[in-house]
């Protein structure tokens, strides 16, 4: 499945699948999107972490994911990780998000 990954204001990552736009829900929740670029789910060597992503995609067309997550789709030479700042901001944000939503999710 092919994905595009977004980014917002405040370092939070979202998976979108490529052939849609983020959902209102994604931009009412996390703020405006910008796009950083499109890569193929089936690169990710994590199958579970592939089917957790794909299960939200199927839930709410969106999914949160990590730094690393990011970049194993990108490839870590993409331009948008080459901002040092961006590192630290996308992984402790949208790590915080990611176990709270999911921590919620779970009881």
């Amino acid at each position: 499945m092919d994905v595009a990954l977004y980014i917002s204001g405040h370092g939070i990552l979202l998976l979108v699948p490529a052939c849609m736009h983020p959902s209102r829900d994604a931009e009412r929740r996390y703020g405006p999107l910008t796009l950083c670029g499109e890569g193929h789910l089936d690169d990710l060597d994590d199958a579970q972490c592939r089917l957790r992503i794909e299960a939200d995609l199927d839930r709410s067309a969106y999914a949160l994911v990590h730094f690393d997550v990011a970049q194993s789709l990108l490839g870590e030479r993409h331009p948008c990780f080459a901002n040092p700042m961006f590192r630290g901001r996308a992984d402790g944000l949208s790590t915080r998000l990611y176990r709270r939503r999911h921590a919620t999710l779970r009881m």
